[in-house]
């Protein structure tokens, strides 16, 4: 078994067992089933509206358009799947390669780019250093197998918004999403103890 396989073979098991845990958690009226319940959902929405306002100022549009970098397809669909959830989240483009990544930041400009770090023909901190140069504007937000303590801090030095770990993605994605688009930082729940440090001027989230 790749390692790769082996990552999304633990994403599903941990959102198989997230949805059990949050089953139980609506019986019990606890503060998990308030944030997925259709009140949660309603929030988070209006967190996306929120910033989607904000933006459109600049951008004169309706939603929030998001570029998925992810070579390994099976991950790719479970990314997107996640997103579709959220009526104010666009998919604007689907690559797998980090110099196509490039491209593409630079000739959609997204307002929110998720991006791996494995990836073939350009790392994505490599990618992520050229499409601050290119698309200026647009939040990176690194999606990826690596905690390296480490990796995570270059991450940061390079301008990203937030840095979630696959094997968290069933459970920080969408509040990496939702915290970039408030103009936090975000870093995935295990990583955020270390005591990194930003180069940019943004508080960090609350995890």
């Amino acid at each position: 078994m790749t390692g790769r396989s082996a990552v999304f073979i633990h994403i599903t098991t941990v959102t198989s067992a997230s949805s059990q845990h949050l089953h139980h958690s609506e019986q019990s009226q606890s503060q998990t089933a308030q944030t997925r319940s259709p009140a949660g959902r309603g929030h988070r929405s209006a967190v996306f509206l929120r910033a989607k306002f904000d933006w459109e100022i600049r951008l004169r549009m309706s939603s929030i358009r998001v570029l998925v970098v992810e070579d390994f397809a099976p991950f790719l669909e479970f990314i997107c799947s996640t997103l579709r959830e959220e009526p104010d989240l666009q998919i604007v483009g689907e690559v797998s390669d980090g110099l196509e990544a490039v491209r593409q930041a630079e000739k959609l400009k997204p307002d929110l780019i998720l991006l791996d770090i494995g990836l073939p023909t350009l790392t994505g901190l490599e990618a992520a250093r050229q499409i601050h140069k290119l698309a200026p504007e647009s939040r990176i937000v690194f999606l990826t197998q690596e905690s390296s303590a480490d990796v995570v801090q270059e991450a940061l030095n390079l301008g990203a918004w937030g840095y979630v770990v696959k094997t968290r993605a069933a459970i920080d994605l969408l509040p990496a999403v939702e915290a970039v688009l408030e103009g936090r930082r975000f870093v995935s729940g295990g990583l955020s103890c270390h005591n990194f440090t930003d180069a940019s001027p943004r508080p960090p989230a609350v995890n």
